[in-house]
């Protein structure tokens, strides 16, 4: 039977990494990158079921359907987090299903952690509210104007979703915890979960995606409210700015500080999602230690 193997995300677990050090370099499957998977699953990720067309979109992909072994990775499948807040995440699976795909790659990351990092992408997407006000612990706005919504985060009703669509042992949960600790063991699991394939090495890797500071995550955001006013400006352009020029130049050197958690958030947000990591623990047995 013929492998046709997604990998959906979750945004900010590693799926740039694996995008550009890892897929590329495995011989024995077809890769697709960002860009093919980008033009192919907007459909799939943002329409609503009234508008939704199996057979167009099974037709759009058939194509690409062209090898043994094929491998797509787009985080966006795991639902949109922000304008969309996941809307439609719970479609895809049959969605992906129907489209032709049998194996489901998913990548998740402690709570907490991804939190941070979320809200920083979400600066570089445009936003402009401070931290407490995306993560709106209070709850103080409503669902159609907060950026985010931390329901989002409960990995377990989503994986289990996965499990009954594709059956469980067709599904692989990877921790980006996991591949920071053991690399190669992290590797492993997932050739052996592709099946006979072989990676090959890449002599260097791309540089690693590091992470604004504080300082420059505050002075872009208030830049963001500019960038909107006048849409002619590249938002892209004023991130690179900032990536290359201002943070690691002038910036950094007056805070370093990369964590916008406090302990009171912290703790939160753990408790937040405690029963929801109770009932993962109990789909995922012995693979959710380490995590």
């Amino acid at each position: 039977m013929a492998s046709r193997i997604i990998h959906i995300g979750f945004p900010k677990t590693g799926t740039t990494y694996l995008q550009k050090n890892v897929y590329p370099h495995l011989s024995g499957v077809k890769y697709y990158d960002y860009w093919t998977c980008d033009k192919l699953f907007y459909d799939m990720i943002f329409f609503d079921s009234l508008d939704y067309d199996y057979e167009k979109n099974k037709r759009t992909i058939a194509p690409y359907f062209n090898k043994e072994k094929v491998l797509f990775s787009f985080e966006s499948l795991a639902g949109s987090p922000f304008i969309y807040k996941g809307a439609n995440r719970s479609q895809i699976p049959v969605r992906l299903k129907d489209a032709g795909f049998n194996k489901v790659i998913i990548t998740l990351r402690n709570q907490v952690d991804i939190i941070d990092s979320m809200y920083r992408q979400y600066i570089v997407q445009g936003g402009v509210m401070r931290f407490r006000d995306f993560l709106d612990l209070e709850e103080k706005w409503k669902l159609s104007v907060r950026p985010f919504y931390l329901g989002y985060l409960a990995y377990e009703k989503l994986i289990k979703l996965y499990h009954e669509a594709f059956g469980k042992e067709n599904v692989l949960v990877l921790f980006q915890e996991n591949l920071k600790r053991d690399h190669n063991a992290f590797i492993d699991k997932l050739l052996s979960f592709i099946g006979e394939v072989k990676f090959n090495q890449p002599a260097k890797t791309h540089t690693k995606n590091e992470s604004l500071t504080n300082l420059s995550t505050n002075f872009l955001r208030i830049c963001n409210h500019f960038i909107f006013a006048y849409s002619k400006i590249s938002k892209r352009l004023v991130f690179r700015v900032f990536k290359v020029i201002l943070d690691p130049y002038f910036f950094r050197l007056v805070s370093s500080k990369k964590s916008f958690l406090k302990n009171s958030s912290r703790e939160y947000i753990s408790e937040y999602y405690k029963e929801s990591n109770s009932k993962l623990q109990s789909l995922m047995g012995s693979d959710f230690k380490l995590y």
